[in-house]
């Protein structure tokens, strides 16, 4: 793989904090700590076109707004009050009342709760009478944090695991255009994206006339500072369907007891005189180091040790989603195939 592929730990800590969201006991307890500053109101005066950052005292709550969020230069207030109407958080007001944030501001609020199984923390606005979970909001690190449209009361609730939606990948290459945007933060990789996708499998050396396709699969954690990149790929594998005589097999294999093929593991069923099968390759869940970039535009540059550049990859964020342009080799004598990774904080 190529450098941005470098092996050790530094998300693991970021997974493990993620992984607790679904992976609690029946004896775990959701509610956080209260907010030590619950009862205060915590101003900031905000220029429009810089924008800046409103924090409760002790920094539990903290508010990033964008530049230009704001269509005028306002005083921002965060208050903390305490969890109330279900939260497991405390309830934090963000005033003057009718502000609105246009691209959306940053609430992050620490949570140190065990949600348990089956469930995760999300943050919610209280519309209506209810708390509403606001889209790709998460717990990362000891905070919940998501994108708020505005003015309003913030909570953290509890809310049903729920699998992620089928990444549409002809959608996704479709649509992609760098648009740079806000990358900086951790964000869940739901799925790969690689151009030219599915690849013809080649056929080995003693099965000439095994035919195939193959795809990739990649879902897990990449984080994002302002100066470097760093990966956990929970699931990295090559998924593959192909055919292939009995002629191919062992002698008296049958093709249910297929289990190895080119140290693809593989489920096989018998059609003809050979065997379909479906096979994955998987490729070793590590961490990586991060990898120094710089954020040009909407490009990510990385560089190496001594400061050379050795790849780009365009980006475009677009609230809580995004998509990033990569390169990745299934092994180091392969060209690189370009991949779109889809994002979500």
């Amino acid at each position: 793989m190529r450098s941005m592929w470098k092996n050790v730990g530094t998300l693991a800590a970021v997974w493990a904090a993620l992984r607790v969201l679904s992976c609690g006991g029946d004896s775990a307890d959701p509610n956080g700590t209260p907010d030590p500053d619950v009862g205060g109101s915590f101003s900031q005066a905000i220029v429009a076109t810089t924008g800046g950052t409103v924090a409760t005292g002790q920094g539990w709550g903290s508010l990033a707004i964008p530049a230009g969020a704001l269509g005028q230069d306002t005083e921002v207030t965060l208050s903390p009050s305490p969890a109330a109407d279900g939260s497991i958080t405390s309830v934090y007001v963000v005033a003057p009342e009718g502000m609105v944030f246009t691209p959306a501001a940053r609430l992050s609020i620490v949570y140190d709760g065990d949600p348990g199984t089956g469930r995760e923390a999300v943050l919610a606005r209280w519309v209506d009478g209810a708390w509403k979970a606001i889209e790709g909001s998460g717990a990362s690190e000891g905070r919940l944090a998501g994108d708020i449209p505005g003015a309003g009361r913030y909570a953290g609730i509890l809310a049903n695991v729920t699998a992620p939606q089928a990444v549409d990948c002809a959608k996704v290459k479709a649509g992609f255009t760098p648009c740079g945007g806000a990358i900086p933060g951790t964000w869940r990789l739901l799925g790969a994206c690689a151009d030219g996708a599915p690849f013809t499998l080649p056929p080995p050396v003693y099965c000439p006339t095994r035919t195939g396709t193959w795809s990739l699969e990649q879902t897990g954690i990449v984080d994002f500072t302002e100066t470097s990149e760093s990966v956990f790929l929970e699931r990295n594998v090559r998924v593959s369907t192909f055919q292939a005589p009995a002629s191919c097999f062992p002698d008296g294999q049958s093709c249910k007891a297929t289990a190895i093929v080119d140290e693809f593991a593989t489920t096989c069923s018998k059609q003809g005189d050979g065997c379909l099968c479906d096979g994955v390759h998987m490729n070793p869940a590590v961490p990586t180091d991060p990898t120094t970039l710089g954020i040009v535009g909407d490009e990510l540059v990385l560089v190496d040790e001594k400061g050379t550049e050795t790849s780009r990859q365009p980006f475009c964020v677009n609230g809580s989603s995004a998509v990033v342009q990569v390169t990745w080799s299934p092994t180091a004598d392969d060209a690189p195939i370009t991949v779109l990774w889809v994002l979500s904080r």
